[in-house]
């Protein structure tokens, strides 16, 4: 199997002393310096964090929550504000409060941050006292550094800006050089964040590049929560039940990962689907998160300040992307990707495939990147049916390459599953040999939906 490093030995290298942690050398003399401390904040969802899962995001390492608290418009220098729901958070781990704040398009004055801060220590009364202020910017209108530099001063509170990527330039800078820090929302689905953002396109550390001029950490927000057209009322259940055949036809769409189209009536997240509808999504599952923190932590110029996870799943089957406890497991340093156990059950001249995935971790979803397949090196096979996978093509091995056979002797059978769910269990169908004897081996590949892949080989002696 391909290995991949979990996160927490992935953070426990990064925030090590220089010298003693992960790889250092135990007869070195240079002095220990450590690095830049880095920030895992967690921001809350509409359901809240309860005193289980705050303590199991406390023990994996997570440094605070982000609560958002609501919209503050500045309008004629008066601030008027909308709150929002708070939902209810164990205090187990240390809370920041997130405000979206809205400023003219016009110059705003420094002096404006007083009559803000009366308006925002009112409501901050009202809870448990934030370790830092998140101040989501949607415009960035002249003088918003001297706004929250002035802002830092009268709270005593650290002031962290929230930014999109399409933000970024000098007045971006300046901003988060007043604030000496900042956090941009860069992976995922950034629009579920704020309507009309993007994620980064391309290399993250140009994208951050018109940052480094301020010197300051840039934290990287990775936007968890799913997206799908229709738009459902809640997180969504797992892709599982799509991805049957029977159920769905798996294609494309623009602007998100697949679309499903349904080929029966089902019911999912909550909701009765008809046949011929059409669900878009997009999905964060633990692959795609390990690969923008392996991203953002990879950033020198400027440096990474941490990652901010955005929102936290709910605690109830709706997992679509990643649930709670794959999140809590994924952060525990387990994952990203499945942990398969795929073994070839032979009892004369009768073979099938079982594969089980006993994780929480599914693996991406892919018509033919999901595959298991028996070689009968040269000897005919032939498969009866597909059994409980989605897919059984016939074929053959030539130069180290499975080629479909269509209309000939196949050699080769490759079992196919759209995407291999946590927790599930697979077994193929009958594959019956021309000859007991025939040595055979099995081959196996699973892929994650950042485009890493498991694979794995054993050979199958007759029995």
């Amino acid at each position: 199997m391909n290995s991949m490093r979990p996160l927490a030995i992935a953070l426990s290298c990064l925030l090590a002393v220089a010298g003693s942690g992960c790889g250092g050398s135990g007869g070195s003399t240079e002095e220990p310096q450590e690095t830049m401390p880095r920030t895992l904040a967690v921001w809350a969802g509409p359901s809240g964090i309860d005193q289980v899962t705050a303590t199991e995001l406390a023990r994996v390492g997570v440094d605070e929550i982000v609560v958002r608290r609501g919209t503050v418009e500045l309008a004629g220098g008066v601030p008027v504000v909308r709150t929002e729901t708070v939902p209810p958070v164990a205090d187990e781990i240390p809370q920041a409060a997130a405000f979206q704040l809205l400023l003219p398009k016009e110059e705003v004055k420094a002096k404006t941050a007083t009559i803000l801060w009366t308006a925002l220590s009112r409501e901050l009364a009202s809870g448990p006292s934030p370790v830092e202020l998140l101040i989501e910017l949607p415009v960035l209108p002249d003088g918003t550094a001297g706004l929250v530099e002035r802002l830092a001063a009268l709270s005593g509170l650290p002031i962290v800006p929230v930014l999109s990527v399409g933000q970024l330039g000098e007045r971006a800078a300046a901003v988060a050089r007043a604030a000496g820090a900042v956090t941009v929302m860069a992976y995922g689905q950034t629009d579920r964040w704020r309507s009309g953002t993007e994620p980064v396109a391309g290399l993250l550390r140009k994208a951050l590049a018109p940052l480094a001029p301020a010197g300051v950490p840039v934290r990287t927000g990775i936007v968890i929560v799913p997206r799908t057209d229709p738009a459902l009322d809640r997180w969504g259940e797992e892709l599982g039940p799509l991805t049957e055949p029977e159920n769905a036809e798996i294609g494309d769409a623009p602007g998100f990962d697949r679309v499903f189209t349904l080929r029966r009536a089902l019911q999912w997240s909550g909701r009765e689907w008809k046949p011929g509808q059409r669900i878009a999504v997009s999905w964060t599952d633990a692959a795609r998160l390990d690969a923008a923190i392996a991203e953002a932590s990879r950033t020198a110029v400027p440096t990474c300040g941490g990652w901010d996870i955005v929102w936290l799943p709910p605690p109830t089957g709706e997992s679509l992307g990643i649930g709670v406890d794959a999140l809590v497991a994924y952060l525990d340093g387990r994952g990203p990707g499945p942990s398969p156990s795929v073994r070839a059950e032979r009892r004369g001249g009768v073979v099938h495939i079982i594969v089980e995935n006993p994780s929480l971790f599914p693996s991406a979803v892919s018509r033919f990147g999901n595959w298991f397949e028996l070689d009968g090196e040269g000897a005919a096979l032939v498969a009866e049916d597909r059994g409980a996978f989605d897919g059984v093509i016939p074929g053959t091995r030539r130069g180290g390459r499975f080629q479909r056979v269509t209309g000939g002797v196949a050699d080769a059978i490759r079992f196919t599953e759209n995407e291999l769910s946590p927790g599930e269990t697979v077994r193929s169908g009958r594959v019956r040999l021309t000859n007991r004897r025939t040595p055979l081996t099995l081959r196996w590949q699973i892929q994650l939906s950042d485009g890493r892949t498991l694979t794995g080989t054993a050979s199958v002696p007759p029995r």
